[in-house]
């Protein structure tokens, strides 16, 4: 099944639309630089380890990441009407990486999270900014099991992903269950 987001009522599939506009050619784009400055940061610091340097040299460091989003930015030659989410998503080298990230002053994401605070802010400005003015953090969570459960996840799965430990407490998120079959309230 195709990746989806959600934007108001309307359900949009990856690929649809301008892909100028497609939140999944965002994400893609997104994760290609994320990996490129994983892998310059690690390759720096590997470097600097291998001639004996005891401390990273921070402003070499962001130099180095900085050079290699833009590389990564630069190489990729698609034409921006094209839909990359239709391309293979890339693999990053450390799938524990943060995907949430504040971005340096010179442009480059940092090695660090956004802190929840951040995150609440940006879901305020931004849900305001698209008609939404009440949409909040628990908002998406709602959403979140919502599109699992569309995405054909388990009972089990959905709960966990929420924190939920009982079934009932998962099923009340999920927005579109009268359209789904009983299958997935027993998790068959």
């Amino acid at each position: 099944m195709s990746p989806r987001s959600r934007t108001g009522t309307a359900t949009r599939r990856a690929g649809s639309g301008p892909a100028l506009h497609c939140l999944w050619c965002g994400l893609h784009r997104w994760l290609v630089v994320l990996d490129a400055r994983y892998r310059a940061a690690d390759r720096e610091v590997r470097r600097r380890k291998r001639h004996r340097h005891n401390t990273i040299d921070q402003a070499a460091l962001n130099r180095t990441v900085s050079i290699a989003v833009q590389r990564a930015l630069t190489i990729d030659d698609t034409d921006p009407h094209t839909h990359r989410c239709a391309q293979a998503w890339p693999e990053l080298a450390d799938p524990h990486t943060p995907l949430f990230r504040p971005l340096a002053k010179a442009g480059p994401p940092l090695h660090r999270a956004i802190s929840d605070r951040q995150i609440a802010r940006i879901i305020k400005t931004r849900g305001a900014a698209a008609c939404h003015p009440d949409l909040r953090g628990h908002s998406l969570r709602g959403g979140g099991a919502t599109e699992a459960f569309e995405r054909g996840a388990l009972l089990a799965d959905v709960m966990a992903l929420g924190g939920w430990r009982s079934a009932a407490s998962a099923l009340r998120y999920d927005r579109n269950r009268e359209r789904r079959s009983v299958r997935v309230d027993l998790g068959i």
